[in-house]
């Protein structure tokens, strides 16, 4: 059974009948009819079943993001791990058996990244997740170095290459340029528009004392005015040249992020670096991190405040990258 985003009640409606019961537990080739144990013969009066769960939280939390479908599949993989220990109640959950899991998953290869994501769907089906996963080394984090991203600009900008998404592959080539001097985040980045820009007072054509409002995606700290570089400020500007008749209410980068995913993967391939799992979109704001802190000395705290991190220690994370500092690079501060 597939899960499709744009009908998650669809999907998750049938987490509690046999069907897909038996997909979360598939019976036995050859066995006739369903093995696993049905919803009704599991209820129990006052307690909440797991798939019951699952699907509340995905219509209260993730319903229309774009995160459901990861989430709602994570869920279910969550689900199953616990089926496999014989619990099939949140109220029966303990943290012994969620560490039982974790050992289970993570010896099957899957990643800190993706337990993670099972944990946070298992907490909010209200069960205690706290300690549950062993602290892992962290593997070094690639980024858009130079190199890369003069390579991956001008691919989206060669008119060679323009057919299909004309349009946005410049839209991607901007947010990449972009999102690698502000550190703005996916969404904030493509919610983002004219009437969140504040343009240089004296003369609106300079990419001068520029300011942009960030609603805020992920967190209240999130919410920001934040100033601009110069770089940020041309990347505008040259966004305004592209679209003049866009009003206040106009996407500032006015694509999909389906697309921009697509055409980022079409760079990907160009770069050399599809089977890297950590060159995602998202790479665009460690490269961000380094940035404002390496290349423009901004000091560490306020590079935190600049990203809105509530802690530093997540700024640090995001500056363990891939190739670590040239000779040159650590010359600088010698």
């Amino acid at each position: 059974m597939s899960y499709r985003r744009t009908d998650a009640a669809a999907y998750l409606r049938p987490l509690t009948d046999e069907a897909v019961a038996n997909a979360l537990d598939p019976p036995e080739a050859g066995a006739a009819g369903p093995t696993a144990r049905t919803s009704a013969a599991l209820a129990q009066p006052g307690k909440t079943l797991l798939t019951d769960a699952l699907e509340h939280v995905i219509r209260k939390h993730w319903s229309g993001a774009r995160s459901e479908e990861t989430m709602a599949s994570q869920g279910l993989g969550a689900i199953k791990g616990l089926h496999s220990l014989g619990v099939y109640h949140v109220d029966d959950v303990t943290p012994d058996k969620i560490r039982e899991a974790v050992r289970a998953w993570l010896a099957e290869g899957y990643s800190a990244s993706t337990v993670r994501k099972r944990l946070t769907a298992i907490s909010f089906m209200g069960a205690p997740v706290e300690g549950c996963l062993p602290k892992l080394p962290k593997p070094l984090q690639w980024w858009l170095n130079p190199s890369y991203r003069a390579k991956a600009v001008a691919h989206l900008r060669d008119t060679a290459t323009m057919a299909p998404h004309g349009d946005a592959r410049l839209v991607l080539a901007d947010y990449i340029e972009w999102v690698c001097v502000t550190g703005l985040r996916v969404e904030e980045s493509l919610r983002l528009r004219w009437r969140d820009i504040t343009f240089c007072p004296r003369d609106p054509r300079l990419p001068e004392d520029m300011y942009v409002l960030i609603p805020g995606t992920k967190t209240v700290a999130s919410q920001a005015t934040l100033p601009l570089s110069r770089e940020a400020g041309e990347i505008l500007l040259r966004r305004r040249n592209a679209d003049p008749a866009a009003g206040p209410a106009g996407l500032v980068f006015p694509a999909k992020y389906r697309v921009l995913s697509t055409l980022w993967n079409e760079c990907r391939g160009v770069l050399g670096v599809s089977d890297v799992p950590t060159a995602t979109l998202k790479s665009f704001r460690r490269t961000a991190a380094r940035y404002l802190h390496v290349e423009r000395n901004m000091p560490l705290d306020v590079t935190r405040q600049y990203l809105r991190h509530s802690s530093v220690h997540t700024t640090t994370g995001y500056l363990r990258l891939v190739g670590g500092y040239s000779a040159e690079e650590m010359k600088r501060w010698l």
